[in-house]
């Protein structure tokens, strides 16, 4: 379900198979799969934090033949986009960015906007809501409040948009209540001029 759901998304906002893509966050590659199949050779690039959970989506691209669609899996050891040459057409860090500490939040947005050209588009998920703190898995569960993304966002070059909660494009969370889920908002975000 949910890699159905992140395609499904991202080609409702336009994704085509000759976009190029970055996946970051993109774990065992759950929405990765799906997007690998949908894209064009070397379209697909996904980034994590965790090498042994970007060698099992390698061994799931394998098992499923789409290594001829050679798609780059990028560890990147402290949760921050490497400087680099390649811009994306599309990024894309679904269930990522609340994972991420105040303290590196700022640079892997600054980060990511260098992974930015002119028109490219950059969409995530967020919770927002009263700030609390938490762990899933070894990661912290951040909930900020929209202020503070807003802030965070624009110091690093970058507008956000607010498009709505998750359930408005059909995920529904099983663990989560409806106030829950309706905190969790669906981000456009593109260069400032």
């Amino acid at each position: 379900m949910k890699g159905a759901f992140q395609l499904d998304f991202l080609v409702k906002q336009d994704l085509m198979p000759r976009h190029s893509l970055l996946d970051f966050g993109c774990g065992v590659l759950r929405g990765g799969i799906p997007l690998i199949s949908y894209l064009e050779t070397s379209c697909y690039t996904g980034m994590d934090v965790r090498n042994e959970v970007l060698e099992l989506g390698w061994q799931e691209v394998c098992q499923l033949n789409l290594q001829d669609k050679k798609p780059a899996l990028i560890h990147v050891p402290e949760g921050i986009p490497p400087p680099g040459d390649q811009v994306f057409d599309f990024i894309w860090a679904f269930a990522v960015l609340f994972h991420i500490s105040d303290l590196i939040l700022p640079e892997v947005l600054s980060g990511l906007r260098q992974r930015m050209h002119a028109g490219s588009v950059f969409f995530a998920n967020l919770h927002t809501g009263t700030r609390e703190e938490g762990t899933w898995l070894e990661f912290p569960l951040m909930i900020r409040p929209w202020e503070e993304y807003t802030s965070l966002f624009e110091a690093a070059g970058l507008s956000i948009e607010d498009m709505g909660c998750l359930l408005d494009f059909g995920h529904v969370h099983p663990r989560l209540t409806l106030a829950e889920q309706m905190n969790q908002r669906v981000i456009r975000t593109t260069l400032l001029s």
